[in-house]
């Protein structure tokens, strides 16, 4: 697999982010002092266009991630 593509698998199998979520972390939203991610943010298509919206259901997250 390519480098640039390892972080989305730690993501998704690590902290169980879905698609959306994994394209819409913004490396602001991780705290690596307290080991969190807040998802505040999913990429999604709107009229065929890429954009960034609240998360599922508009309920924001806070996800720990492993160490790794």
């Amino acid at each position: 697999m390519p480098e640039r593509y390892e972080a989305m698998v730690d993501l998704g199998g690590g902290c169980g982010l879905r698609q959306g979520e994994i394209l819409g972390v913004a490396v602001d939203a991780i705290d690596f002092e307290s080991e969190t991610l807040h998802v505040v943010q999913h990429l999604k298509l709107s009229r065929s266009k890429a954009v960034f919206a609240p998360p599922k259901g508009g309920k924001l997250l806070d996800v720990r991630f492993p160490a790794r």
